[in-house]
């Protein structure tokens, strides 16, 4: 294999070199997802530095199966949440770039890597990921994982069919339209037919990311605010019927949200509601929080008319 960059049959390239390996691999990667030890299968001696911690495991960023097979012929595993590296150094070849074990980088990503067999290069790659060794993990860690381990996770909605709304609580909700995670609105679209599937309703529902399941609870009324170019456009109140954890490469654990609103309404331009809210109540729409009793009601009235 020549030295140089490549973007076609990654995981091929380095399941094949991992497999001809008759020594010692060193691996940095993130997400080490189902199958990975089927990829990489590492011999005894071996070094893999991975993310191992209870929310990537329980959202299935990476398995624990798969560690538990490779600790099972002597690879020497530990976590480190910080690590964002993908570094493989198998049979004496050097591979660096974007990719993580995951059938989602080896089935639907575009990849990207630097393939090296450099001496002196691959010697700094095994430092560097000497270096990220900070949590080994043991076996009975392992079997503790595996019982938190759900790959089915992101796959059902926590969901509420009978749901009531709380009309006296209202909650603001700021999404950054520029700051999407990758992959969030492909899924979105994927989403949004499951959601039809299993509410039949002539509502307009609604499905977003959050960071954070502050608001995930069926039942709260959410006033969504796009910020986007530094505007701030507001839509009609909906009602939080369900919502499930979201995961890919890049980022470990995020909320899809889904809405249900009782109209359909285009968003508007807190610059032209200054006639009818004050500077200040106009601010409380900026940020993240629940509206006082009295703006609330305020909000619904507006949007009732």
């Amino acid at each position: 294999m020549e030295e140089g960059f490549y973007t076609e049959n990654i995981w091929e390239m380095i399941s094949n070199e991992a497999k001809l390996a008759k020594g010692k691999s060193y691996v940095s990667v993130p997400y080490f997802g189902e199958g990975a030890s089927k990829k990489l299968p590492l011999k005894k001696g071996s070094l893999l530095v991975v993310n191992a911690e209870k929310q990537t495991i329980a959202t299935a960023g990476t398995s624990p199966n798969d560690l538990i097979s490779l600790k099972s012929v002597g690879v020497e595993i530990h976590s480190n949440a910080l690590n964002h590296s993908k570094i493989y150094v198998v049979n004496n070849t050097l591979f660096v770039g974007s990719a993580n074990a995951t059938n989602n980088s080896s089935e639907n990503l575009k990849e990207a890597i630097w393939v090296s067999k450099n001496k002196i290069e691959i010697e700094k790659a095994i430092a560097f990921i000497k270096s990220l060794k900070v949590n080994p993990i043991g076996d009975e860690q392992l079997i503790s994982l595996s019982k938190i381990y759900n790959t089915k996770k992101t796959e059902n909605w926590n969901y509420n069919n009978e749901n009531k709304p709380l009309h006296n609580n209202v909650f603001v909700w700021v999404v950054d339209y520029d700051n999407y995670s990758d992959g969030f609105e492909e899924a979105a679209d994927k989403l949004y037919k499951e959601v039809k599937k299993i509410r039949k309703s002539n509502k307009t529902h609604r499905i977003d990311e959050i960071e954070s399941d502050t608001i995930c609870e069926t039942g709260i009324n959410v006033m969504q605010v796009y910020k986007n170019k530094g505007k701030f456009i507001i839509y009609p109140i909906g009602s939080v019927l369900g919502f499930k954890p979201f995961t890919n490469d890049e980022k470990t654990i995020s909320f899809a949200i889904m809405i249900e609103v009782s109209r359909k309404r285009r968003g508007i331009n807190i610059d032209r509601l200054g006639s009818q809210f004050t500077e200040n109540e106009l601010k409380e729409l900026k940020q993240d929080g629940k509206l006082s009793n009295k703006l609330a009601q305020k909000f619904i009235d507006y949007w009732n008319k």
